[in-house]
């Protein structure tokens, strides 16, 4: 029977888990990501990522860059990428903040990124609120068998009160967990200085449970993040077709990169274009109700304006594809990436010691990492 390989990874921000996530489109058929912390017009990024992948996303931004000027660090949002092979059985059916709904193959896929579990009253009503609504876009699609996976937030231990809501959700929906495997590289999910934690889970319908592979954590030298990606296997019957999505690979647009502008020649250009536009001084003594035929004069001027600033960009402004510029890459990156990946080897097969010479090295080649990456994507490459 055909299986979908299926991975929830917890990015912790795009420009953490972005290295990774390129590596999991090269093995994965399924992608749940979660925290890519990136605003709706930021988004491109994650299309542009792989043209294998049809992404779905949505961000947990909108407000807080609507409403003030943005403080502190960004948050939220989530992506599901569904590879391009199954884009005849595919189609979105829901994007919420905290879910994102994806029909595949005759599965519904439900990527989940859930808030922090605390004891409050107001998490409680927020996780129920959450649950409530993904349970309303189960019911209208309740003969379809379930998938859903995710950051939550929580251990599933009985004294977890994020995890007593959930379950009594999950019996109501006849869902079950996804058991971690007995030779699983971690029992882990979650990491920090504080301790580790399994916080990242996969739930499934009751008659799926025994078909579904246990899951695995992925732990590489190449993960930036502070969350392992969870990798497991659905199988499917791929002939559910939804005819949402064309199998041919669209036509990837051009975009102006004012990054890579020569702008001192396009200030001079437009000063040198504007300054030929005639002047509308001609104007100043019209009255409410002159014939002189205004009207004409202001739009006449406004495509004139306008078509300056159109021939100055157009010869100062490159226009590449959004993947045309890699700002994340460069061979001191590739380097250091192979020194990481090396040095976390090394401490796995140490047996994962958190003091010592062999901690300090993997922690130190992987800093350096981050390091050169966060130089590059400063300096614009």
């Amino acid at each position: 029977m055909a299986s979908l390989s299926l991975v929830s990874y917890n990015l912790r921000g795009f420009n953490q888990g972005v290295h990774l996530l390129v590596d999991l489109c090269k093995q994965s058929d399924v992608i749940f990501s979660q925290e890519h912390w990136l605003s709706t017009d930021q988004i491109i990024k994650l299309d542009s990522l792989s043209s294998d992948f049809i992404c779905f996303s949505k961000s947990a931004m909108d407000v807080a860059c609507s409403s003030d000027v943005l403080r502190g660090r960004p948050f939220g949002g989530i992506a599901t990428f569904v590879h391009r092979k199954y884009s005849q059985y595919v189609k979105l059916v829901a994007a919420e903040t905290n879910f994102l709904v994806v029909q595949c193959c005759g599965i519904l896929l439900i990527n989940v990124y859930f808030p922090c579990c605390t004891n409050s009253h107001e998490y409680h009503n927020a996780l129920c609120d959450i649950c409530t609504a993904i349970g309303q876009v189960i019911d209208m699609n309740d003969d379809m068998p379930i998938v859903l996976a995710g950051d939550m937030n929580f251990d599933f231990v009985q004294r977890n009160s994020g995890f007593q809501i959930f379950k009594q959700w999950m019996e109501d929906f006849n869902l079950s967990a996804v058991l971690l495997d007995a030779d699983s590289p971690t029992t882990y999910t979650y990491y920090s200085s504080l301790g580790c934690s399994c916080i990242d889970h996969a739930v499934v319908s009751n008659n799926l449970l025994q078909s579904v592979t246990p899951i695995r954590t992925l732990d590489s030298g190449n993960n930036l993040s502070d969350h392992l990606p969870i990798v497991f296997q659905v199988p499917i019957t791929p002939s559910v077709t939804c005819n949402s999505y064309s199998s041919t690979k669209p036509k990837e647009s051009l975009r102006m990169r004012w990054d890579k502008a020569n702008l001192p020649a396009y200030y001079g250009t437009t000063h040198k274009n504007l300054s030929s536009v005639a002047d509308m001084d001609c104007l100043d003594n019209c009255s409410m109700h002159c014939n002189c035929g205004r009207e004409g004069i202001i739009d006449n001027y406004y495509m004139c304006v306008v078509h300056a600033l159109q021939a100055a960009d157009s010869y100062c402004v490159p226009r590449k594809k959004a993947s045309y510029y890699k700002f994340w890459w460069d061979v001191e990156a590739s380097e250091l990436k192979h020194k990481s990946i090396d040095a976390h080897r090394l401490w796995v097969a140490a047996g994962r010691p958190r003091t010592g010479d062999c901690f300090t090295r993997m922690h130190s080649a992987k800093l350096q990492y981050k390091l050169c990456l966060k130089k590059t994507a400063q300096g614009g490459g």
